[in-house]
């Protein structure tokens, strides 16, 4: 009943950075783009018995691999690398098809860039498909 997952997530964020100018409103700034990021979380998963759905439980840390945005970040990265993951869910069995919807919550560490950058705080649905 207890197994190890690790997966591989894609997933592009959308920021925006807004700059103002104290002394002349005029000259406030607003720069967007997109930061590509890989996530990989390693989850200890554990399953409760049951019949026709099969709950689960799952933990453990994620670490995160973000490219850079030239436009709006320079040549750095400022999101964290690192989190921890938890989740639950349900595995239904049908026919040779087993499908496993879950709810995840990711806490990622603070960001490295000196202004607060992205939130820290990922909740997700997921879909998992076996054949």
């Amino acid at each position: 009943n207890l197994a190890v997952e690790f997966d591989a997530l894609y997933r592009p964020l959308h920021l925006t950075d807004v700059v103002y100018s104290f002394f002349n409103p005029h000259f406030d700034q607003t720069s967007q783009g997109t930061i590509n990021t890989w996530e990989f979380p390693l989850l200890a998963k554990y399953r409760l018995p049951g019949h026709l759905i099969r709950p689960f439980l799952e933990a453990g840390p994620s670490f995160r691999h973000a490219g850079t945005n030239a436009s709006l970040l320079g040549n750095i990265s400022p999101l964290s690398n690192h989190g921890f993951t938890a989740g639950g869910g349900g595995e239904i069995h049908l026919w040779k098809i087993r499908i496993a919807p879950e709810v995840r919550y990711t806490r990622w560490a603070a960001d490295t860039y000196p202004v607060p950058f992205s939130n820290v705080n990922q909740a997700e649905l997921l879909v998992g498909l076996w054949f």
